[in-house]
């Protein structure tokens, strides 16, 4: 079966970003993993542990977050050991992938792994209980509790709209 993963355009509003992500949570980057995987050899891979849940379910207490996208606005800005993050994830990670002369982008191993909803935009630190650059990035910094507020409200009239 083929899964082809959706392409965000950049700097996502906050409502898409929560709309399009699989798992949206606050983590604590626990460090940098190595992989013998071969096809992963070139990815960097962060063990982070989960602080909070936002969104999703199926969230273990440590994720494996794929930083390493297929191109360099793929990658996401993430992370350094011991710091905290509120980070935009989908369950497995990108692949560029050519079938029959196209191209197509997959979602792999989606039961081992995780990776940015939003590529280079998925991820803020969070430093003295704000959230750094929220939501367009620059010196814009909001208390976490407001921004999951914001985002438990998008969350709220997603469900609204799809029931």
């Amino acid at each position: 079966m083929l899964s082809v993963a959706r392409m965000p355009s950049p700097g996502s509003s906050p409502a898409d970003k929560t709309q399009r992500s699989e798992i949206i949570l606050v983590v604590e980057s626990i460090g940098h993993v190595k992989t013998e995987q071969p096809d992963l050899n070139k990815k960097n891979i962060e063990n982070l542990r989960v602080v909070k849940i936002i969104k999703g379910d199926k969230v273990s207490s440590n994720i494996m977050f794929v930083t390493t996208g297929f191109t360099s606005e793929n990658n996401s800005q993430c992370c350094e050991a011991n710091e905290r993050y509120l980070v935009f994830l989908d369950y497995g990670y990108r692949e560029l992938e050519e079938i029959n002369g196209d191209f197509y982008v997959q979602l792999k191993e989606r039961d081992k792994f995780v990776s940015g909803a939003d590529n280079a935009w998925s991820t803020y630190q969070i430093l003295d209980e704000q959230v750094v650059g929220w939501p367009f990035g620059g010196s814009n910094n909001l208390p976490v509790r407001t921004v999951i507020k914001e985002i438990k409200k998008y969350i709220k009239s997603q469900r609204k709209l799809n029931n």
